[in-house]
Parts: structure tokens; sequence; C-alpha cells
């Protein structure tokens, strides 16, 4: 057995415990992935046009974003 068969079976247990845990917390899983996007995009033009800095959840992001098509992004 090579070292690639006796590493992913371990590997392959983390990855799927790890897609486990989103699942079974669906909207926690979201808030972080939010939280992430809203702080690596706060110093870009559009996140400190909107704020990002300040957006705490969902409902802050829907409030302080308005909705836009690609011509109103240039």
């Amino acid at each position: 057995m090579g070292i690639r068969s006796i590493l992913a079976k371990p590997y392959a247990k983390y990855i799927h415990d790890k897609s486990q845990k989103w699942q079974q917390r669906p909207e926690l899983t979201q808030q972080l992935w939010l939280h992430h996007l809203l702080k690596k995009a706060r110093n870009t033009a559009f996140g400190k046009d909107f704020n990002f800095a300040e957006i705490e959840n969902a409902k802050d992001f829907a409030q302080a974003v308005p909705i836009q098509d690609y011509e109103g992004l240039k």
C-alpha cells in the first residue's frame, strides 16, 4: 500500500466530518462565510463605499448594499 493510500482515508474522514458540521449548522455556516467575505472585501473600493467594516449580519448587508446590475458596478 502506497503513502497516498495510507493518507487518503484519514483525509477523506476529515473532509467528511468537516462538511457534516457545515450541513448540520447551515445558518451559522452562512453567517461565518459572510463575515469572512466582508472582512476580505472591506478595504476594496466597493467595500469602503458600502462600509463593509460596519456590517455585522445579512440584514445589515441587505440594507447597506443595493441590488445592482453589471452596469451599476462599472
